[in-house]
């Protein structure tokens, strides 16, 4: 089986925001293909990462895709194969739909973007971003990388506020999502203990980014380094996100849930980020 990548997309201008506002830059079918596709791979002209806030993609009206920005790039350094820590720095990122933490190229292939479905792809700026308009060099560019692997499955990357306030005990959400959850992000700041229980079998139980306000003593990082390399201290490099991986199990109403003690620092608009696989149509 192969991969190819083609660099031909059109570009979309970025609007003007000012303060606090956000401006969406939007692809379409018109813009952006769909069959076998992996990953699209956009390029920032006049501004970075940094001015991201959320990624949204769709699949006809079915949401595959809607991540903030800091859970979009915790996801890909857990499960990329090199640990890959976007820098908010680059102006440049990609949009994966294949298993990026599988080695073998066609088994990774085998989950793409929803065959026979239109794509839309919302790229949420914050109030960071500069305008970019000149018709001949527009704000972004997109591109792509397709397979000819046999579509088997597809993602789901998708948060949600967990309505969970500071200073909590036992507070508990439920995981009812559809589909083998292949992984999940949560915020760390302020998060004194978590439970991950998916039908009846405890798969984490975390102590929080601080274990004991010692810092560099933090055991939920700690069992990752090893995979997602080596930050600027010799560790985890997004150490204010978590990225937790669980074997691909679905999670059955009422039997599955997180579990979470919070501090005095800790927001109810925190979300959860549920990475989830689906069989295709």
């Amino acid at each position: 089986m192969a991969r190819w990548t083609s660099f031909l997309g059109s570009g979309k201008d970025i609007a003007a925001t000012t303060g606090s506002n956000t401006t969406i830059v939007s692809f379409t079918g018109n813009d952006l293909p769909t069959a076998g596709v992996v990953a699209y791979h956009f390029v920032l002209r006049s501004n970075t990462v940094n001015s991201l806030n959320r990624v949204r993609v769709k699949a006809d009206n079915r949401q595959i895709y809607d991540v903030s920005a800091a859970h979009f790039r915790k996801w890909q350094e857990r499960f990329s194969q090199n640990g890959f820590a976007l820098p908010t720095g680059y102006a440049r990122f990609t949009i994966p739909f294949n298993l990026m933490d599988i080695v073998d190229d066609d088994l990774a292939d085998a989950c793409q973007f929803p065959r026979g479905t239109v794509p839309t792809v919302e790229l949420v700026l914050g109030g960071s971003a500069g305008t970019a308009t000149t018709a001949a060099t527009p704000g972004i560019f997109a591109g792509w990388t397709q397979t000819d692997q046999a579509p088997q499955f597809y993602p789901q990357l998708v948060g949600q506020a967990l309505n969970i306030g500071q200073s909590q005990t036992n507070a508990t959400y439920n995981l009812t999502t559809q589909g083998a959850i292949r992984g999940l992000m949560l915020d760390t700041t302020s998060l004194n203990r978590a439970k991950i229980e998916l039908n009846g079998f405890s798969y984490h139980q975390l102590t929080g980014a601080n274990y004991l306000n010692v810092s560099t003593g933090d055991m939920t990082l700690a069992s990752q380094d090893l995979e997602d390399g080596a930050g600027s201290s010799g560790g985890t490099t997004l150490t204010t996100q978590v990225g937790l991986r669980v074997p691909m199990i679905a999670a059955s109403s009422g039997a599955s849930r997180i579990e979470l003690d919070t501090g005095g620092s800790w927001s109810a608009s925190n979300e959860i980020t549920l990475w989830t696989i689906h069989n295709q149509n």
